[in-house]
């Protein structure tokens, strides 16, 4: 039962609802465990968002999203899958009226059939001549995980939004006084922190909580035992290689949406640029900082590093099963022709690339294909484990490789050095609480920052005042004033293409540290450790100094040249082959690889002990 309380005069009581107005006060009370909000731009957190509910029983949901948006109602099956009970997933819906006009019947129904649903009327503004909803869930989540908003900023917008944020409270039947007293509503990330409390304080018990639910929804979902009789296909083929273990390699390419955003937030000029550096094999990695939104290189799956990877799980007897997405050659480079790459990597019958698209295999998709998808990845694992065989998952960061994290499936989890918008996955890593607080990735967004403002003035604005300036110096007028004024201009220019050197190694440093987090994290405070500082004991994030895919490799050629080049490297009777910089900068450095290689052997041999010791014996008989 929770436990709520008044936030006027602290009233404290336990009801069998979620909801209950203080008798004295006729406020609406407070639940005392976290209320984790989300919207539906934050889908890679969806996994932590469903680990957090299902270990924290007094912990809330509350979705924020419109009567338009496709992607709440898959979020929500996926919790409800899980067993998360309906009173505790409350869905706020803005609308500009009445939300049972503004919504669809047919999809406000089975919303109301999983959760709790709460309409929010917030009117209408007038933009470029259109009346368009006043407030959008992007907004509103903002202002809710952010009071500090309204302590700094106290203009006429701020006293509206105010207004809106405890309208919003009264609409979802959350307690507002003020922007302070009130409800707290976390944000999305606490949901990674409060799964990693439980996991570092029990760890044997979250995993026998998440099998057991994930049991019951399979029984209770997958009524055919579909997922079942697929990983048992799988796993009888994968059998008869014999192999020391399986690598499953996450793919993720450019969807149509991430090009049409790519082609947006780089101009002409721009693509232009990004095509003639990449065919001269120069960096292009500077390009990028000039894009706003969210960066997506970090997580393209590069032909050289599925080659890197499949090299090293073929030194391991490892059987390799691609998953997700086609490998394409050179995305970035076909981009700048508007195109989409050449596919290297593609779906065949024994790979799980663009698995759920085929015949047969429909159940997979819809509103349903994330508790769906997660039936099958949890048989596909202890199937396996049964037979002694460990199933690794690999892959560059993506939200689809955190829902067989929690399962328990050993995972190397591989992460841009200086991502702006990484570390999500920090508080559950190997290490736990000791690799959030050492790595540095709190300054990264700051560099990014930095990096991005800098480049801005010194390639954007100072340039343009130069040419100015000596436009007008050529006119002959003010000569004095405007050959000083050029002189300036070049020494801010030199100064802030210094300052972006140092940058630069500023990066260098950043990636180094890592490196020591995670070796630190590795040797003395994982659970497999007596020193434990928590964290999934086999779940291993392994930074890249490398921003991997801007740099995939454009043809087959290409890649046969990284496959000599790893021989050359790794083999004694091999001779040494050079690779050209370009089409290593699409993969692992060597001592990313060496890392690599020894946490797969690190995941074999300590693989029996970590079934033993941390996951429900009758599932593994």
């Amino acid at each position: 039962m929770p436990v709520l309380k008044c936030v006027q005069c602290q009233a404290v009581t336990v009801w069998k609802q979620p909801r209950l107005a203080c008798d004295k006060c006729k406020q609406w009370m407070a639940p005392q465990g976290r209320i984790i909000a989300q919207n539906s731009h934050q889908s890679g957190d969806t996994y932590g968002v469903g680990m957090a509910l299902l270990v924290e029983s007094t912990s809330e949901l509350l979705f924020l999203t419109s009567p338009e948006d496709k992607g709440c109602m898959e979020k929500l099956a996926y919790y409800s899958g899980l067993g998360i009970e309906k009173e505790r997933l409350g869905v706020l819906v803005l609308c500009t009226e009445n939300l049972d006009n503004d919504m669809d019947p047919q999809a406000l129904a089975a919303l109301q059939r999983i959760a709790t649903v709460y309409g929010c009327a917030v009117g209408t503004k007038l933009v470029d001549g259109q009346l368009v909803r006043a407030c959008e869930p992007n907004q509103l989540y903002q202002m809710m995980v952010n009071p500090g908003l309204f302590d700094r900023d106290k203009n006429r917008s701020r006293r509206t939004d105010q207004s809106l944020l405890q309208h919003s409270h009264r609409a979802a039947h959350l307690p507002y006084l003020d922007p302070k007293n009130r409800a707290h509503v976390a944000e999305v990330g606490a949901s990674t922190r409060l799964a990693a409390e439980h996991i570092r304080a029990d760890l044997k018990k979250v995993f026998k909580k998440v099998w057991l639910s994930v049991a019951a929804s399979a029984d209770r979902i997958d009524t055919n035992n579909l997922a079942q009789n697929v990983a048992t296909q799988m796993v009888d083929g994968l059998v008869k290689q014999r192999p020391a273990g399986v690598m499953l390699l996450w793919v993720r390419s450019l969807s149509a949406a991430e090009r049409n955003e790519l082609k947006e937030g780089l101009g002409k000029g721009d693509r232009m640029l990004l095509k003639t550096r990449r065919e001269a094999g120069l960096p292009i990695d500077a390009l990028f900082w000039t894009l706003s939104k969210k960066r997506n290189p970090q997580h393209l799956m590069t032909p050289q590093l599925f080659e890197t990877l499949r090299y090293l799980a073929e030194m391991m007897n490892y059987a390799v099963v691609p998953i997700g997405d086609e490998v394409l050659f050179d995305e970035y480079l076909a981009a700048s022709d508007e195109a989409k790459g050449q596919v290297f990597i593609g779906t065949t019958e024994h790979n799980l690339i663009n698995f759920w698209d085929r015949e047969g295999l429909q159940w997979f998709k819809g509103p349903e294909r994330r508790i769906r998808q997660l039936f099958l990845l949890w048989h596909l694992f202890r199937l396996l484990a049964r037979r002694g065989i460990p199933l690794v998952q690999v892959g560059l960061r993506s939200g689809e490789m955190e829902k067989a994290a929690y399962l328990g499936v050993p995972t190397i989890y591989l992460e841009e050095a200086v991502s702006e918008t990484g570390a999500r996955m920090l508080p559950v890593t190997v290490g736990g609480a000791y690799a959030k607080d050492a790595e540095p990735s709190a300054h990264a967004k700051t560099w990014w920052q930095d990096a991005n403002k800098l480049d801005k003035l010194v390639s954007g604005k100072l340039r343009e005042d130069l040419e100015s300036a000596k436009a007008k110096l050529l006119a002959g007028d003010g000569k004095a004033f405007w050959e000083q004024r050029v002189r300036q201009l070049r020494t801010s220019i030199k100064d802030g293409n210094k300052d972006l050197q140092q940058l630069r190694t500023d990066r260098g440093a950043h990636t180094a540290t890592q490196l020591n987090t995670f070796l630190h994290a590795v040797t003395d405070h994982s659970p497999m450790t007596k020193d434990s500082k928590g964290g999934l004991p086999f779940f291993f994030r392994l930074t890249t100094k490398n921003v991997v895919g801007l740099y995939g490799a454009p043809s087959r050629g290409d890649v046969f040249k990284v496959r000599t080049w790893l021989r050359g490297k790794f083999e004694e009777d091999q001779p040494a082959s050079d690779c050209p910089d370009a089409l290593l900068r699409g993969t692992l450095t060597e001592s990313e690889i060496d890392l690599a290689y020894n946490t797969l052997l690190n995941i074999q041999s300590g693989f029996g002990d970590y079934l033993k010791r941390f996951f429900p014996r009758a599932f593994l008989a």
